[in-house]
């Protein structure tokens, strides 16, 4: 199904899209419910390009979230820990291309994203995905395991100042051990650049619909929605609040 109001957007490959990968970035997230996407896509229209890979403008990304014995990358985040990690491996349906992927987020607010294009293989305890790990994850996690599936689609947006990228991420689908749960209106937006504070098009639009940045963690709300193995008092009232935006 196209999202209303995608198809007023020029487009921009991917090759183009490269200036503004910021694998290290600072990020903002915004939650609202898929019914404001076309006035939010008619506000900013001139100002951004939308990517276009084989002719979709709407991609699916496949995602195996890891976490130690204990849960810690979890618990770090629902604790609001400063410093903390999330491990992935992540698969490009319409390119077919995967990575594992190792985000690290320091107090000052700033992503470091690094990975390693890893094809079919999820063995990450053998060479040379171990190697990887090993590198970019700090010791204290152990015994790394597979803990949720997702899937979503998202649509990416550039900034034609090429200063910022934006990411809309829906149909958030999620699996564990046979539990699966949809957000079928729900609808996460993360505007991502080298830097604080910019202001540009896209956040003004939000801020004059009344949008406001709020903590989201598609891992965390997963694992709390569909899994009861994790301790999620926590992170109860933030699965509420997704609940009402996506019910709306």
């Amino acid at each position: 199904m196209k999202t209303i109001g995608l198809e007023n957007f020029e487009e921009i490959s991917l090759g183009q899209m490269e200036k503004v990968r910021f694998m290290n970035r600072i990020d903002k997230k915004y939650c609202m419910g898929k019914e404001v996407l076309p006035e939010l896509f008619e506000r900013v229209r001139e100002n951004y390009y939308v990517l276009s890979i084989n002719n979709n403008r709407e991609q699916t990304y496949n995602n195996i979230y890891l976490d130690d014995a204990n849960d810690l990358m979890y618990t770090d985040h629902v604790r609001g820990k400063l410093n903390r990690y999330k491990v992935r491996f992540r698969n490009y349906e319409l390119s077919g291309i995967s990575f594992l992927e190792v985000k690290h987020k320091i107090p000052s607010g700033k992503t470091y994203k690094k990975r390693i294009e890893c094809g079919d293989n999820r063995e990450f305890s053998s060479d040379p995905l171990s190697v990887f790990l090993d590198n970019n994850l700090p010791a204290g996690y152990n015994d790394l395991r597979p803990v949720l599936v997702n899937r979503f689609t998202r649509i990416t947006l550039i900034n034609k100042e090429f200063n910022e990228r934006c990411t809309i991420d829906m149909d958030i689908a999620y699996e564990k051990e046979g539990n699966m749960g949809k957000l079928d209106n729900f609808v996460v937006v993360e505007v991502k650049s080298d830097r604080d504070n910019i202001k540009t098009p896209l956040v003004k639009a939000l801020r004059e619909m009344r949008i406001r940045p709020r903590r989201f963690s598609k891992y965390c709300f997963g694992r709390t929605w569909i899994d009861s193995t994790v301790k999620s008092n926590a992170y109860r009232p933030k699965l509420r609040e997704i609940m009402k935006l996506n019910c709306n």
